[in-house]
């Protein structure tokens, strides 16, 4: 069990859970590329979310706010504070 995109008609992206090869592929891609750093931690978060694996998912997001911060990447900060307000029952608006 993993992770895939499908691709909708109105351009939006949803995750699913039958493939993992994304994850993996955006990680080695992070590795070549730091700035990928935070979108693959989000992208980790939102896959350990789905497998209910909430501690996880936290984790991950964590890490991507502050690579985003770090690298003053402010979409995937804001993505990654919006997740982390959910992860607690909180939708927290965009910065």
């Amino acid at each position: 069990m993993g992770v895939h995109l499908q691709v909708r008609t109105l351009g939006r992206v949803q995750l699913s859970l039958d493939d993992q090869p994304l994850t993996a592929l955006l990680s080695r891609f992070a590795n070549v590329f730091p700035m990928a750093r935070p979108r693959h931690h989000l992208l980790a978060g939102r896959v350990a979310a789905l497998h209910g694996n909430n501690g996880r998912a936290r984790r991950e997001f964590q890490k991507a706010l502050q690579l985003a911060e770090q690298m003053d990447t402010s979409w995937d900060a804001n993505q990654a504070r919006r997740r982390l307000g959910r992860s607690e029952g909180v939708d927290v608006p965009a910065r």
